[in-house]
C-alpha cells in the first residue's frame, strides 16, 4: 500500500477493495460481488502472496457456526475467477486454486 493510498482500500494492479462502502473495483469499474466473495478477496488482497488453505478460507469468511463443504470454497474462487476474466485482467492477477490451498 502507499502512503497516499486510503486505509480502507485494498488493492493489487487493478484491482481495489473499498472496505468502506464493501465494494469491488476493477479498472475503476464496479463488480458485483457475494458477500462470500467481497470476504475471500479481503482475506486474499490483505495477505498478497500467502496461500490459504479451503479450511482457512472457511475459517475466516464464513461464521464459525456454518457447515461449508471445502468444494464450495472452489466454486466461490471459480466465480472470482470467472469475474475477473470478464473484466480482462484474469492474466494480470493470479488467482489459483490448488489441491490444498488458494492464493492472489
Amino acid at each position: 500500500m502507499n502512503e497516499y493510498q486510503p486505509s480502507h482500500l485494498l488493492s493489487s494492479g487493478a484491482l481495489e477493495l473499498d472496505t468502506e462502502a464493501c465494494t469491488l473495483l476493477i479498472n475503476h469499474q464496479e463488480v458485483h460481488i457475494t458477500p462470500i466473495e467481497y470476504a475471500i478477496m479481503r482475506l486474499l488482497l490483505q495477505h498478497p502472496g500467502r496461500v490459504f488453505s479451503r479450511q482457512d478460507i472457511i475459517a475466516s469468511c464464513w461464521p464459525e457456526d456454518a457447515w461449508v463443504a471445502e468444494r464450495t470454497v472452489d466454486v466461490n474462487i471459480g466465480r472470482l475467477r470467472r469475474k475477473l476474466g470478464e473484466a480482462g485482467i484474469l492474466g494480470e492477477v493470479k488467482l489459483h486454486t490448488v489441491p490444498l490451498a488458494s492464493r492472489l
